[in-house]
């Protein structure tokens, strides 16, 4: 039973994912629509207001590990469930290894033993002409 080797390395790589999509594509053609007409609540037109300037006194909290909210039962029965699983692939995974080299080596075993037995009948052989002789 013959195998590739492109088996020891694991599984093929899934297909690449191609990256989110931008919805953000800029502004439509067109000219502008102005908003509707009799909107008091609306501001004058006018230039933009820029947001106000960070304040360099106050850089956050201070440097460190960030520390996650508490998780709650059924994240943990989840985690659980799913490490419960890939132990299971993975145990898979490693006796279909093992047993694929102990295959291996029982072939070569089997053709040290051929070599061997090939040699020792070719000397036998070579003994009796001898003695015939």
């Amino acid at each position: 039973q013959a195998h590739d080797d492109d088996d020891d390395d694991g599984p093929p790589p899934g297909p690449a994912v191609p990256p989110p999509a931008d919805d953000d594509d800029g502004p439509l053609p067109g000219p502008a629509v102005p908003p509707p007409a009799g909107d008091d609540d609306a501001p004058p037109p006018g230039p933009a207001v820029p947001p106000p300037a960070d304040n360099d006194d106050d850089d956050g909290p201070p440097p460190g590990p960030a520390v996650p909210p508490p998780a709650d039962d059924d994240d943990d029965d989840e985690e659980e469930e799913q490490a419960r699983a890939a132990s299971k692939i993975q145990a898979g995974w490693r006796g279909r290894r093992a047993r694929r080299e102990l295959e291996d080596q029982q072939r070569a075993a089997s053709k040290i033993q051929a070599g061997w037995r090939g040699n020792q009948t070719r000397r036998e052989l070579e003994d009796q002409q001898r003695a015939a002789s």
